[in-house]
């Protein structure tokens, strides 16, 4: 692990086969929460160098920052790293796979993403009459979160990312230019800017400034 931390290996050259079989056996969301925890650590890795990117690195967020790759869910279990949008990805894979009924939403402010204005990718489930936030990616808000509607669980998730880019530095502009989309699998490979604005261009805004 010291090494990863240390931007010493590269992604490509990990081969957890053993997590590719416990991946399979995981029987339900409380599982794969679980195993998301233990396994995937908030990171990326570089688009041009295949290096991982951690918070646990001294100069992290400090400086120009290299370019990202969107990694497939397969590259993630390798790397043992993850953006929210990775780790949504991943999320997908499983709830596809069992049958879920589920959505994914990008949320953000502005398209020149930042700390300040920050974007965040979530996935969301159905259960019974019940809607489900799976949430692996931002820090205190971790878990699976029951509302009885999606609206509500829409509002809850907006409103928890209005506070932290607040805290952050987000001025009352920035968070008036909200937008939230639904979306479907993007290209693996693809960088941050891509992303995102592919989702922008491919998906009209459910909910945007007024």
């Amino acid at each position: 692990m010291k090494e990863i931390i240390n931007n010493k290996i590269s992604a490509e050259n990990i081969c957890p086969i053993d997590k590719i079989e416990e991946f399979e056996k995981i029987k339900n969301p409380e599982e794969l929460l679980s195993f998301m925890k233990d396994n995937i650590t908030y990171g990326f890795v570089g688009k041009d160098n295949e290096k991982i990117y951690s918070p646990k690195q001294k100069r992290w967020g400090v400086g120009e920052q290299p370019e990202q790759k969107l990694q497939s869910p397969e590259e993630i279990l390798k790397s043992g790293h993850g953006t929210c949008w990775e780790q949504t990805e991943f999320e997908k894979q499983w709830f596809a796979k069992n049958n879920f009924e589920f959505k994914t939403f990008l949320l953000m402010f502005k398209e020149d993403i930042s700390q300040k204005n920050p974007a965040h990718t979530f996935l969301v489930y159905k259960k019974d009459d019940d809607w489900y936030w799976f949430e692996n990616a931002l820090d205190k808000h971790n878990g699976i979160h029951k509302f009885d509607n999606l609206d509500d669980l829409i509002e809850n998730v907006k409103v928890k990312l209005i506070n932290n880019a607040i805290n952050y530095g987000a001025t009352k502009d920035d968070i008036k230019k909200y937008k939230l989309c639904e979306y479907d699998t993007p290209a693996y490979g693809c960088s941050t800017d891509e992303f995102i604005s592919n989702i922008i261009d491919n998906n009209p805004p459910l909910i945007s400034e007024k």
